[in-house]
């Protein structure tokens, strides 16, 4: 596997691609090219803009102003590395784009989804995207310019994907494997955390050594992400207001979902290698859990 400078989450996608729209490497045109447009001059990019549309507020992880030919265009970019859509997120994108023009924000709109082609494969047809780019194609331009800033940002892209790949295509002995060093690793830091070895493919439970029932962490790795859910009796005990700082919370209801969900992204992990190669991932998993656990004994306490 390329080795990285540091290994990707969808939150550093998101800065690396507002920082190439608004650099003069080239990014901006080849960009925009795909939505048919040309002669862009950028005049304002954003990240993590936030909207409210109709009773919810919506995430927009990039979002960018250009003028094409005299008409104010915004451009709003969805990422995804592997951590699956929220409710309704296209449509909601959809949403808040045309409210962009109808506020004289900008004369034109559109939204793109930016994500590896597995993922682009499964998304639906119908889902309202104005551009669906994968992140190979991504990381071919990087490759197609000179210079050491492209030549990381192409090793850092292609360690992420051959990472997904790999874990997504592990066999049962394979994640078995992986699961019993991570078992033993836990036991290793003397803080309580446990873990049944399994093949599961959707990813590990990891226990804290105070997880009341119906409660749950769990390392997603083929979606990046580590998952704290509360279910039954749990539900809405703790809400997005006690979610920390980089703690999405995703609660019941959406997607018919029947349980409150906190989520914290981590980098893409190849379940085919070795553990101990990968502890850089493995801290930041760890540091995610640690982040996570006070809402578990925000829930305990309620249950007192």
């Amino acid at each position: 596997m390329a080795e990285a400078p540091y290994k990707l989450t969808e939150r550093d996608l998101d800065l690396i691609l507002l920082e190439e729209l608004s650099s003069d490497t080239g990014f901006l045109a080849w960009f925009v090219k795909h939505l048919g447009l040309a002669n862009c001059t950028l005049l304002d990019a954003r990240h993590s803009e936030w909207e409210r549309t109709g009773k919810k507020w919506g995430e927009t992880d990039v979002l960018a102003f250009v003028e094409s030919d005299g008409s104010k265009i915004a451009i709003l970019i969805e990422d995804k590395v592997a951590a699956q859509f929220t409710d309704r997120q296209a449509e909601r994108y959809r949403e808040r784009a045309e409210k962009l023009v109808k506020k004289k924000c900008a004369d034109k709109s559109f939204i793109v989804l930016c994500a590896p082609e597995s993922y682009l494969a499964k998304v639906p047809e119908d889902d309202p995207w104005d551009l669906r780019i994968s992140l190979e194609t991504v990381l071919e331009w990087f490759e197609s310019v000179s210079g050491f800033r492209a030549s990381w940002r192409a090793r850092a892209l292609r360690s992420c994907l051959e990472c997904l790949s790999a874990s997504q295509s592990a066999g049962c002995e394979e994640i078995s494997r992986f699961s019993s060093e991570l078992r033993a690793y836990l036991c290793s830091l003397n803080e309580g955390f446990n873990h049944k070895i399994t093949d599961e493919k959707w990813g590990f439970i990891i226990k804290p050594h105070r997880t009341p029932t119906n409660v749950q962490i769990a390392w997603k790795y083929n979606q990046a992400c580590i998952d704290l859910t509360f279910y039954r009796d749990h539900v809405g005990k703790a809400s997005a207001d006690d979610a920390p700082s980089g703690v999405t919370f995703m609660p019941s209801g959406e997607k018919d979902r029947k349980s409150d969900i906190f989520r914290v992204e981590v980098p893409a992990v190849d379940v085919t290698s070795p553990l101990e190669e990968q502890m850089d991932i493995v801290s930041e998993v760890m540091d995610a859990i640690r982040k996570l656990l006070p809402l578990v004994d925000l829930t305990i306490g309620s249950s007192d």
